[in-house]
């Protein structure tokens, strides 16, 4: 009998956490229209599906980004803007429209250069 409790409780559990939703990462690819550097180290780019937000700041960890990883990206974003080549900036949103602007963006989790 409890045996059959234990298994009970064990898959309405297991039910459970399936229905919680799970924020899926999204690539938004495009090409990055402008790159800027402000006073204090903040870093951005104008993303022609994202708009405009921060990605890192170059003088001290922003978010989860170092500045050692915020001077890789920015390296990527310069090459990116002189070819032009398409970039994907992955996020841990829903979509790519929507993410919010400027400072108030989340971190990008991965940022890629797309070559032919």
């Amino acid at each position: 009998m409890s045996f059959n409790i234990f298994r009970l409780g064990f898959i309405t559990a297991l039910l459970a956490m399936l229905a919680i939703p799970a924020h899926a990462a999204v690539s938004c690819s495009g090409n990055v229209n402008n790159h800027y550097i402000d006073s204090t180290g903040n870093a951005f780019i104008t993303h022609s599906v994202v708009g405009t937000v921060q990605i890192c700041n170059v003088n001290v960890d922003w978010k989860t980004i170092t500045p050692t990883q915020c001077f890789a990206w920015l390296s990527l974003i310069k090459e990116g803007v002189s070819k032009p080549a398409s970039m994907v900036f992955n996020y841990s949103t829903t979509a790519c429209t929507g993410i919010p602007q400027l400072g108030t963006a989340p971190a990008p989790l991965y940022i890629q250069l797309n070559t032919l």
